[in-house]
């Protein structure tokens, strides 16, 4: 049902939540993963710090579970009908777009610890990210 909901009607905290909800369930539905992408392509230059870390576990789980924006689009609506926009998955925007997501992923997991307050999820994640990638 997710899908039946039109783009311009969600809010970019909702695409966050539902992008960061594929992430913890591991989801390689096509569908759902194509929806997580058409929506962070709207609505990820609205997104506040917190949405944007909660991204950045989605592209987490996208590189740990080797799928791209591009093999998502290509299951979804097969390889003759991918939009022309996806062929080209790693341009400059997405990378500058990644890179924002994880300093901000890095930004709240700091907030986090000083506040003693983060969950066992977002401790694991912002350790093996600090231990693959420190800053």
């Amino acid at each position: 049902q997710l899908l039946r909901i039109p783009l311009r009607s969600v809010q970019a905290r909702a695409a966050a939540n539902i992008a960061w909800c594929a992430a913890v369930e591991e989801s390689m539905d096509p569908a759902l993963l194509c929806w997580i992408w058409r929506s962070l392509d709207s609505l990820m230059p609205s997104m506040q710090a917190d949405g944007l870390s909660q991204v950045h576990q989605f592209l987490l789980h996208a590189q740990l579970s080797n799928f791209t924006r591009e093999d998502v689009f290509t299951a979804f609506y097969g390889q003759r009908s991918a939009p022309a926009a996806v062929r080209q998955t790693f341009n400059a925007l997405e990378e500058s777009a990644e890179e924002r997501c994880r300093r901000e992923f890095i930004h709240e997991s700091l907030l986090h610890r000083i506040a003693q307050r983060s969950s066992r999820l977002h401790e694991k994640v912002s350790s093996v990210l600090l231990e693959v990638a420190p800053t």
